[in-house]
Formats: structure tokens, sequence, C-alpha cells
């Protein structure tokens, strides 16, 4: 599966430390390589975010994700209280 950022996605995510840009680096990896590596806890959302997946990159840091077929279109990053 192939990661694409959206304009959304990257403010967001240079407004973290740079220890949060390397773990969410390191979690598009494991999706691009194995989207069900178990450590990425990848789940499909439900409520005002159907739709969209999200995946762990960190202990309380997700990536809200749309998929479609080989792409997974990046739409937001941050705390679970930020991105839920």
């Amino acid at each position: 599966m192939r990661p694409a950022r959206t304009p959304a996605f990257a403010r967001r995510f240079r407004k973290l430390t740079p220890e949060q840009q390397h773990a969410v680096e390191a979690a598009m990896r494991r999706l691009a390589a194995n989207p069900a590596d178990p450590r990425l806890r990848l789940h499909r959302l439900t409520g005002r975010l159907a739709g969209r997946s999200a995946f762990n990159a960190g202990y309380d840091l997700r990536v809200v994700c749309r998929i479609e077929g080989d792409v997974a279109y990046l739409l937001g990053v941050g705390s679970h209280d930020e991105v839920y």
C-alpha cells in the first residue's frame, strides 16, 4: 500500500516534534510494506469519520487515512483526542 500525503496532513505533520515525525515516517514505511502489521493496529472508523481508517504511529499518535485501492491518502495526524 502506498501512502499519499494530503496538504492537511502535511500541515499537521510539520507541527509535530522531530521524534513524532520519525515515528510517523516509520509507521508509513510499515504500512507500505505490510498493512496487516499488528504494530499499526489499522482499523476502520465509524461515526462522523465513517469511510476512513486510522493506524497507530506511537503510544498516543494516530494517523487518519482514506484507503482507495492500493493507496492510503493520509488526512490527519495527531494525538487520539486531536484526530477523533
